[in-house]
């Protein structure tokens, strides 16, 4: 997996926040510690994290196919 590039540091606590816990199921997602169905849970709840970065601008979006 592919280190996460910002495109900007987070300034705001909602943005440090939102960073702090992208980065927290980034680590779980890959030392493979997921809960759930094959680690679909913690797989779901990185996209949606991933996503939330890139509407506040911190990261590059990325098309779905190659999330």
């Amino acid at each position: 997996m592919k280190s996460v590039l910002l495109i900007r540091d987070p300034e705001t606590k909602e943005e440090i926040s939102a960073w702090t816990k992208f980065d927290d199921y980034s680590r779980k997602v890959k030392q493979g510690n997921t809960s759930g169905k094959g680690g679909t849970d913690a797989e779901d709840k990185y996209s949606v994290l991933y996503q939330n970065l890139a509407r506040m601008g911190l990261v590059q979006s990325i098309k779905k196919k190659y999330r």
